[in-house]
């Protein structure tokens, strides 16, 4: 007979304890049990108005930060244990506030305050009055810089076969909702032909939008270019202000340009597929360093190569494999995996500190039979068998493990030469469009920084648009980048003998 664990959540402002099952969503359990908590969205994550604040009952660490709550709550606030309810998953005996973060409230007051932290618009927004929403959709916020009108906006992004949407909503500082249109009619021609407006009406239905910002998928309209990686252009629909961004040679511009919105002070953006250019922040000051011919030799294509149906997590001792559709055969290895499987090969000792298969031979008696029949040699290059059934066969060889070496040093070097000339790294930002996060502490593990950066690294993957939300918070997408990038220098590292010389190292 099986038994599910329970576990136990202390509401303190409630003064209540609810008795639940492992596993159990915490915003679904509080609404079970009559707690008020607020939410726009009905708990799919996206208005940040259930964020509570979490505290491990029993000496554990309280859940890490999904997806999600990154990208709705302030990094500061995830440190301090804050995550939305509807993300989290009670898996050991926690104690949770719901009304802790509520640190101002005046009835008289009919605005909502924003607290501004080292520069950056925190987005914590205590909203003190229902009645600021009847304000024409409109938001004051008060920083010490301005008193600038925050209005409604709509996001509108082109897909290969349609229209994703965003709706911003100012009263709460997020997405309130989001949708898709599956259309033929790009948004080119939505606009040359004068139908945003009709597109808004018959799709979107939302009334009194101020803003919209328009993200295309190519360079067509003569804009100003910002960051060197995108073009901006303006113009009006009536009172409706309405903004494009576009890549400024290709695609991959986009993907950098909005991935810098995460870049905070004395942080360095590493983005892993695509190690041209890589991108350190101080004081305001954008540093591009340049680093082509050096990291084209690193070939880490194989790394996302991944197929339709990827194996997508590896257990430590090789024997629990997760694929994404099990009801067909694998065909390929997400990074995840390649990065994991690379760690515990290391582990097991079967390569050595230097990266290198050891002699099968010299395994016998020390690696369980099970793991040592998956290694093997194809034209006489060693490699570790990953799901071998039938005429598949996924494995990583000596190359690949080369190439991530390779790697490796290449982040060591990148690492040792912005401390010692370009300024101190507070924060490391691993960015892939395919998911990388769970690997971070293979990466960790396989010395790819040096133990004193463990703490300070973050993985994100997946597609970075909606962080254009940011924008509204400001009057305009150039206003945004000129308050946050007040200089771009760019470092051709490829010509640069100090980084030649710790590379080298």
């Amino acid at each position: 007979m099986f038994f599910t664990k329970k576990v136990k959540i202390n509401v303190k402002n409630k003064n209540i304890i609810i008795e639940a099952k492992s596993g159990t969503n915490l915003y679904d359990i509080l609404i079970e049990n009559n707690i008020h908590i607020e939410s726009l969205c009905k708990g799919n994550g996206q208005c940040g108005k259930c964020k509570v604040k979490i505290i491990s009952a029993d000496g554990k660490e309280i859940n890490k930060p999904t997806k999600k709550d990154r990208l709705v709550l302030a990094k500061i606030n995830l440190e301090n244990g804050y995550r939305l309810a509807c993300q989290y998953t009670v898996k050991s005996d926690i104690i949770v506030d719901t009304e802790e973060w509520i640190v101002e409230e005046d009835p008289n007051i009919v605005k909502v305050t924003v607290k501004k932290v080292n520069n950056n618009l925190n987005n914590e927004r205590y909203d003190s009055s229902k009645n600021n929403q009847e304000k024409n959709n409109k938001t004051t916020i008060e920083t010490a810089d301005e008193l600038t009108v925050l209005k409604d906006g709509l996001i509108l992004i082109q897909y290969p076969k349609g229209i994703k949407y965003f709706v911003y909503s100012a009263s709460i500082g997020n997405v309130s909702f989001d949708g898709y249109v599956k259309t033929d009619e790009p948004l080119i021609d939505i606009i040359d032909n004068n139908l945003i407006s009709d597109f808004i009406y018959n799709y979107v239905d939302i009334p009194d939008i101020d803003r919209i910002l328009i993200i295309l998928d190519k360079n067509t309209y003569n804009g100003t270019h910002l960051l060197n990686l995108i073009s901006y252009y303006t113009f009006n629909i009536g009172e409706m202000f309405c903004e494009i961004i576009q890549p400024l040679e290709n695609p991959s511009n986009l993907l950098t340009f909005f991935r810098l919105l995460n870049l905070q002070n004395e942080s360095l953006l590493i983005p892993l597929d695509n190690l041209k250019t890589i991108y350190y922040k101080k004081d305001n000051q954008l540093f591009v360093l340049d680093t082509k011919y050096i990291s084209t030799s690193i070939d880490t294509e194989f790394l996302f190569s991944t197929g339709l149906n990827p194996i997508i997590d590896i257990s430590e001792d090789f024997k629990e494999l997760t694929i994404k559709d099990n009801y067909f055969e694998p065909d390929s290895l997400s990074p995840k995996v390649i990065f994991k499987t690379l760690a515990n090969l290391k582990n097991y000792g079967i390569i050595d500190d230097n990266f290198q298969f050891k002699d099968r031979n010299d395994l016998l008696d020390k690696i369980p039979i099970e793991i040592l029949v998956k290694i093997s040699k194809r034209d006489n290059e060693p490699l570790f068998h990953i799901y071998r059934k039938k005429e598949i066969a996924l494995y990583i060889s000596k190359t690949q493990i080369e190439i991530i070496k390779e790697l490796g040093y290449f982040i060591n070097a990148l690492l040792k030469y912005c401390e010692k000339f370009v300024g101190k790294i507070s924060n490391i930002i691993i960015y892939s469009f395919q998911d990388i996060e769970e690997a971070g502490t293979a990466f960790i593990n396989l010395g790819f920084f040096p133990k004193k950066f463990s703490k300070k690294v973050s993985f994100f993957s997946g597609d970075p648009a909606l962080l254009s939300i940011k924008f509204f918070g400001y009057k305009s997408v150039s206003t945004y980048i000129n308050n946050q990038f007040k200089e771009v220098n760019t470092i051709e590292l490829y010509k640069n003998d100090n980084f030649n010389s710790i590379l080298k190292k």
